[in-house]
């Protein structure tokens, strides 16, 4: 693994960014010790990339059955099985010194979680080179702004080239300007509504917006104008594979290698659908099951236009969200996961019009302030809709095993410390036992509260997601606490 060693400098400034915004290396989170060891083993695995940017791919595994990607590289560089590369790019990243970003994964085409060093702390990787090494991305970046300019120049003297107007959107697309690409696609149609390749062109531009059902409908659209290249076939095998239908994904896939053979990306996706047991991505999680980042980013979009439609409010149905998300109705479907983005993204004003019995289900309502304030997120708000009956605290049953003496305060008071070693240490499945412990031995809003953690920690380890969030860790504290002060035990 090359590397080429960070200045001392640079990592003193680097720890003091962390130290700033945390505490004094080193430190405990989440399960692992944040020092400067892993801080400059990051920085230097994320530097040596010519982009600065790796997958996460991280795995609670030894170091040969980790996936390359940072965490594997991190496992190398350290001589470590311990997984870390989630954690410490937090950290780094609410320090100002990475940002966690979407990179497309080598073997599905599907955008998965990276990290990308910050240009601030890039130094250069090659002596005999340096320009490389530093300024790749960055002239990168400034040819396709120079692109787009000159493109906007040549449209002042003919605002109706098709071809002119074409190639924008496409530059546009490349600059990572979803929305301009689509207006600008919407501005050829209405030149020429016949136009099949710019009618699939925008459809391409909804999936990588993750507007799986909308592309979908687009690139339909292009093919019955007779634009049945196999970039078509791939990019719709792509959306339904996204959206959970693995049969249509399959029937296109293929369709695209009958057009052209060589089409690797079709191979890839065949190979994802044809292999053993259960498709799931590199991170763990089942091909076409939405994820957190998939409903917050297309809901951040609805809310856009509507602002920009000047609405004073906007309105939406956890339901409907994720019809158009993808996956719902059906077996594979992360109700409660969009139902805590929607939670997640409430802001001062806001309103939850209606919550299911549980807070969760496809009937949850929230009214959105228009426009966003930009402010952080408010706490979620405990809603009790009026047809619900009122909480009847437990009777004092003894559970199979336990003496009638049992003293349950003392049970529950030991089953939160247990309950925060293993949220801490990372293990989630040992988490969920002490959780549904502590159901058993409290009673009243400590009960609802443990019962909750148990249900978001269940969904998180049937979805193949082994990570923690931190606001998870956070809940169970408060739960913690509140059983030490005596509250809600039998």
């Amino acid at each position: 693994m090359k590397i080429f060693p960070i200045s001392r400098e640079l990592l003193d400034n680097a720890c003091f960014a962390v130290e700033r915004k945390h505490q004094r290396l080193p430190f405990y989170f989440r399960g692992i010790t944040i020092d400067r060891n892993l801080i400059q083993a990051t920085l230097e695995v994320l530097n040596a990339e010519p982009l600065h940017t790796l997958p996460q791919n991280c795995r609670n595994d030894i170091r040969e059955r980790t996936p390359d990607g940072l965490d594997r590289r991190i496992k190398d560089y350290l001589g470590t099985d311990l997984r870390t590369a989630n954690i410490v790019t937090d950290v780094l990243e609410a320090s100002g010194i990475v940002q966690n970003v979407q990179v497309p994964s080598p073997s599905t085409g599907r955008d998965i979680k990276g990290t990308q060093l910050l240009n601030a702390w890039v130094w250069i990787s090659d002596k005999a080179n340096p320009p490389q090494s530093v300024a790749h991305k960055s002239d990168r970046v400034d040819r396709v702004h120079e692109e787009i300019a000159l493109y906007q120049r040549k449209l002042l003297e003919n605002p109706y080239d098709i071809g002119t107007l074409r190639t924008l959107a496409t530059a546009y697309q490349n600059s990572g300007n979803f929305e301009k690409s689509l207006e600008t696609f919407d501005r050829i149609l209405k030149l020429e509504p016949q136009d099949a390749l710019s009618t699939v062109n925008r459809g391409i531009v909804l999936m990588k917006m993750r507007r799986y059902l909308d592309a979908v409908s687009g690139i339909e659209r292009g093919r019955s104008l007779g634009n049945n290249s196999d970039i078509a076939f791939y990019f719709l095998g792509l959306a339904h594979l996204n959206i959970g239908h693995s049969q249509e994904a399959k029937r296109y896939f293929t369709e695209a290698l009958k057009v052209n053979p060589q089409c690797t990306k079709a191979q890839e996706g065949l190979q994802t659908l044809e292999g053993p047991g259960s498709a799931s991505d590199s991170n763990g999680g089942t091909i076409g099951a939405p994820k957190s980042q998939d409903f917050q980013t297309y809901l951040g979009a609805l809310l856009k236009r509507a602002e920009n439609d000047r609405e004073s409010f906007f309105i939406i149905e956890s339901g409907d969200l994720h019809h158009q998300v993808g996956g719902y109705p059906g077996l594979n479907h992360r109700m409660p996961i969009c139902c805590d983005v929607m939670y997640g993204m409430m802001q001062q004003g806001d309103q939850i019009l209606y919550a299911p019995p549980k807070g969760k289900g496809a009937s949850l309502k929230i009214q959105y302030q228009l426009p966003r304030t930009g402010v952080g997120t408010i706490p979620r708000q405990r809603v009790i809709p009026v047809d619900r009956a009122p909480h009847q605290p437990i009777q004092n049953i003894t559970p199979p095993g336990v003496s009638a003496d049992k003293d349950f305060k003392r049970s529950a008071f030991y089953c939160s410390d247990l309950l925060m070693v293993k949220l801490n240490a990372g293990d989630i499945a040992s988490a969920i036992k002490y959780a549904s412990d502590l159901v058993t031995f409290s009673d009243g809003e400590i009960r609802d509260a443990a019962k909750e953690l148990v249900e978001q920690l269940e969904i998180r380890m049937e979805s193949g997601l082994d990570e923690i969030p931190v606001e998870l860790i956070t809940k169970a504290d408060r739960i913690a606490h509140k059983v030490k002060l005596g509250f809600g035990t039998m």
